[in-house]
């Protein structure tokens, strides 16, 4: 056999209310509270300071708890959970983001969480999620670029203005520069969330080629070819010096 113990039942039915505006219905589901407070004797027990219907609702169930000493039961049609859920308007305010926050840092709201039993309000934490960047790469405070080099900067070196995170920085490219070589400056990443230091910015050097070439582009290019001692057809010895490369390796 079973033994079911009553507990006290408020069912929540707004079926007759026919409210059209969320301040309405926030006066309508004031009314609804206080009728079931009324029922359950408990009126005075209602904190109607703070005029905000779910308080007023958490308030009813409190009261209710306390004065049976048995936990409430909660009917909610499943037509009226709609309308309950309309009622609450989104509150709106300006949270400061401060330079150099990561994700998953936490940003304290103070008094803008759930309404405490007292009447108090709690605070609200938010996570942060840094959104990424198409082309800046961030790696704790650092930034990382990709830097687009075509291939005739690398033989004749130079220098480029590259964006960063507050101006532009000067590049200097070295005669030869390499492929994926990488040029640091300090202090030009992102500032600490906890303190003054600031990141470094690491420009990534990634050569680029010509994909298509024109007949003036493509004479131009072999008679550079040729200039430094290779003919267009033939073949280029790469064995050269080779055997004595292996020779060395064993002294």
């Amino acid at each position: 056999s079973y033994d079911f113990e009553e507990h006290p039942v408020i069912r929540f039915s707004m079926n007759d209310l026919r409210a059209s505006s969320n301040k309405v219905n926030t006066r309508l589901l004031l009314d609804f509270v206080m009728k079931w407070a009324s029922y359950f004797h408990v009126e005075d027990m209602i904190d109607t300071s703070i005029e905000e219907p779910f308080y007023y609702f958490s308030n009813l169930l409190r009261a209710v708890y306390r004065k049976t000493g048995k936990k409430v039961v909660v009917l909610i049609d499943e037509y009226d959970y709609p309308l309950m859920q309309s009622v609450k308007e989104k509150e709106k305010f300006e949270v400061n983001i401060p330079e150099g926050v990561d994700s998953h840092n936490q940003i304290r709201v103070a008094k803008h969480g759930n309404i405490m039993p007292d009447g108090t309000r709690g605070d609200l934490y938010i996570e942060i999620f840094v959104q990424e960047d198409e082309h800046f790469i961030r790696h704790h405070n650092d930034i990382y670029l990709e830097i687009p080099v075509f291939f005739t900067l690398v033989m004749l070196g130079g220098t480029i203005k590259i964006p960063a995170l507050t101006k532009e920085l000067e590049l200097k490219i070295p005669i030869g520069v390499k492929d994926k070589q990488q040029f640091v400056f300090h202090g030009e990443g992102v500032k600490s969330v906890n303190g003054n230091k600031r990141g470094n910015f690491i420009a990534v050097v990634n050569i680029t080629y010509p994909t298509k070439l024109d007949e003036k582009q493509k004479t131009l290019l072999n008679q550079l070819h040729e200039s430094f001692g290779y003919e267009e057809a033939k073949p280029i010895n790469c064995l050269e010096g080779l055997v004595d490369k292996i020779k060395n390796w064993f002294k």
